[in-house]
């Protein structure tokens, strides 16, 4: 469980769920960006999260590109 002063985003426990899901799609948006093909674990667990909550709760790490790739 994550502290409240240190919960952010979609984690906040007192964010309306509209703004709950406002925060999962704007990161999902930033993670598709920023990881391309490499976070779609990640991605697709967010998206399941719009409707389930309970993914919120552990979701697969992004893959990590090789050093120098």
């Amino acid at each position: 469980m994550i502290a409240l002063q240190n919960a952010f985003g979609p984690w906040r426990p007192d964010v309306d769920p509209a703004e709950r899901l406002a925060r999962l799609r704007a990161m999902r948006a930033i993670a598709r960006v920023t990881l391309g093909p490499r976070g779609d674990a990640f991605t697709e667990t967010l998206r399941k999260a719009e409707t389930d909550p309970d993914q919120l709760g552990a979701h697969p790490a992004p893959a990590r590109s090789p050093r120098g790739a």
